[in-house]
């Protein structure tokens, strides 16, 4: 647990008071390194890229047995370097509390502007087909609603490799 926390801890920019906190906190966590940074970086790099192709495998294995796309939140970046959202509606907790304390004010108004944007571009997955992996240089390719997304890039992979096992591990 301790790695996880750490690794969503440094999505961020740590901050800290003085130098000495900051680097406490930068080299407690188990990616830090004190030298060999350019070897570390690519390292780094090379095991995220390992990464996204095991979630290939692990999509191309298992897409099929799916059934319910519905709830699946992506954003794809294929090789016409557009970005498509597809997302289902859903009321945010966070607007519904504010709603029922009743508070009214800029932060409110701005939270239900966003939420009226929300539903109105809605784009939900109704079906993912024609999922293909390219054994020859990785390429990762799907249709979402009819849709084709040609080459998508590795975080899209990664979100929908994410769906597939929480579906899976949910059956169980």
């Amino acid at each position: 647990m301790r790695k996880h926390r750490q690794l969503y801890g440094l999505m961020f920019r740590p901050s800290a008071r003085n130098q000495k906190d900051y680097e406490k906190y930068i080299f407690s966590s188990d990616y830090a390194v004190k030298n060999d940074f350019r070897k570390a970086y690519q390292d780094h790099i090379a095991a995220m890229q390992i990464v996204a192709m095991s979630a290939k495998i692990y999509a191309i294995n298992n897409w099929k047995k799916i059934k319910d796309w519905s709830d699946l939140d992506i954003s794809i970046v294929d090789n016409t370097r557009k970005e498509t959202r597809y997302y289902k509606y859903v009321v945010k907790p966070s607007v519904k509390r504010k709603r029922e304390l009743r508070k009214e004010g800029y932060f409110v108004r701005l939270l239900e502007r966003m939420e009226k944007e929300d539903k109105k571009n809605q784009n939900p997955v109704k079906k993912v087909s024609g999922v293909v992996l390219d054994y020859s240089d990785g390429d990762f390719s799907l249709d979402i609603n009819g849709h084709p997304h040609l080459w998508i890039d590795d975080e899209s992979v990664i979100v929908l490799s994410d769906y597939i096992e929480r579906k899976l591990n949910k059956k169980k």
